[in-house]
């Protein structure tokens, strides 16, 4: 499903008139700018590339890489094509910013979770980002225990977690 970017009222942002030349699909990953500038986006950061053929987004969690339009990179001043990209970077970083990282889906309500430290090391070695739950256990490669869990308010409110501790614990 294809989006135009819209600020999250949460954090006050204002809707300004470049975020009509884009369209956002986060379950597809990409952003696309009027002008035919295609940008795919990929959970973590690669440093090797630089705007405006990619970038990492604010949060860190995603980054961009050209895709689409490099036949417009010879017409549009350096300058330009950089802005472009920063752009995209910093909407799908908003639009994506709960947005499993594996599968796209949203994290919030019962795929709104805390778990343990060491088990978020292992699983999510860049620490950065969302998984939804059913994409923590396939990472895992067992199904998740209550003890796997914080004692924190999200998870004494998270359904799918209460639910855990009725259930035996099973091996592995």
């Amino acid at each position: 499903m294809s989006v135009s970017p819209r600020p999250m009222a949460s954090h006050g942002a204002k809707r300004y008139k470049w975020h009509a030349a884009w369209t956002l699909d986060v379950a597809a990953r990409e952003a696309r700018h009027a002008s035919g500038l295609v940008y795919d986006f990929h959970p973590g950061w690669r440093g090797h590339l630089q705007p405006p053929m990619g970038d990492k987004c604010p949060c860190g969690c995603w980054h961009g890489v050209l895709r689409g339009g490099a036949e417009i990179l010879g017409e549009v001043e350096h300058q330009r094509l950089t802005r472009l990209c920063l752009e995209a970077c910093m909407l799908f970083s908003t639009a994506a910013s709960a947005a499993c990282q594996d599968c796209t889906k949203l994290t919030l309500g019962d795929d709104y979770y805390m778990v343990n430290d060491a088990l978020w090391e292992a699983a999510h070695p860049n620490g950065r980002g969302k998984l939804c739950l059913a994409c923590l256990q396939r990472r895992m490669g067992r199904c998740l225990q209550y003890s796997d869990f914080t004692d924190v308010p999200v998870n004494r409110h998270n359904s799918w977690v209460q639910a855990l501790r009725t259930w035996p614990a099973r091996p592995g």
